[in-house]
């Protein structure tokens, strides 16, 4: 049968390489995405953690004896126990009055905390998104 084949001029087509160009086209895309996941997962691993401190800013803030330091110290002491403490985040605290209507009621104190960051702080890989985005959390309370 083999040399019939040879004596018709038949040839055997091989693909030896189209398995390497093949890998070479898909790889980058495949790694991209994956380097895309991760990168998004952690944005989002740092979000939770920055809603979480705000929370905890405010439920520290809305305690009678709550100063704008007090609730800091509490905001960075919850981004520190979650591991993202040594990225640059910048926490704003508010303290409004409410006066009352009528005069005659006790007032209410709201307590706004704020905590933000901008995407290139927290990129792992020094990002796909653009280093202008910013990751705001923000959480507010009433005394």
């Amino acid at each position: 049968m083999t040399a019939r084949r040879l004596c018709r001029g038949e040839r055997r087509f091989t693909r030896r390489g189209t398995a390497i160009v093949e890998m070479a086209i898909v790889l980058p895309l495949l790694l991209l995405l994956l380097f895309g996941i991760i990168e998004f997962g952690h944005l989002l691993f740092v979000r939770h953690n920055m809603i979480n401190a705000a929370t905890q800013g405010t439920r520290a803030g809305i305690m009678p004896e709550a100063t704008d330091a007090s609730v800091r110290a509490t905001v960075t002491r919850a981004l520190e126990d979650s591991g993202v403490g040594g990225l640059a985040m910048t926490t704003n605290v508010i303290f409004n009055d409410i006066v009352p209507n009528p005069p005659d009621l006790v007032g209410t104190l709201e307590v706004e905390v704020e905590v933000t960051s901008t995407y290139a702080e927290v990129s792992i890989f020094g990002g796909f998104l653009p280093d202008s985005l910013v990751i705001y959390t923000h959480s507010a309370a009433v005394r």
